[in-house]
């Protein structure tokens, strides 16, 4: 999908935006259609730099990030940090093998590997307490 069309696709939707941010491409894209199923816009990359670059062009809000820790070229909780001073109010779920190198606090951190449910539960938990 071209990027044009994806930011067409989630302009044309009123649900939170989320971005998925894992350099597994499978499991990134098992999150992206998981939870386009719940009815979320959703805008993925490969990795933080890529996900920092598809946040600066996209010009609609981001309501929650979703992100692996452990990534190339840019970490998520670093990522997250970019996207704070970017984007106040922006909402993050962390997801990790290793919960102790994520230094944010009173943030969702779940730990790899988790079930659907769980992150379901997560992102509900923090879109609806920023309504």
């Amino acid at each position: 999908m071209s990027k044009a069309s994806c930011e067409k696709e989630v302009l044309s939707h009123t649900q939170p935006v989320i971005l998925v941010v894992d350099d597994e491409e499978m499991l990134r894209d098992l999150f992206v259609r998981l939870l386009r199923q719940e009815g979320y816009s959703v805008l993925s990359a490969r990795d933080g730099q890529a996900g920092l670059q598809i946040s600066r062009s996209y010009e609609g809000k981001i309501d929650l990030l979703f992100t692996d820790e452990e990534m190339p070229r840019l970490r998520g909780s670093e990522l997250y940090a970019h996207l704070r001073l970017e984007r106040p109010g922006i909402k993050a779920v962390f997801l990790t093998g290793d919960p102790g190198k994520i230094k944010e606090k009173g943030l969702p951190i779940l730990h790899k590997p988790c079930d659907w449910p769980t992150v379901r539960k997560a992102i509900r938990t923090l879109l609806v307490a920023s309504t």
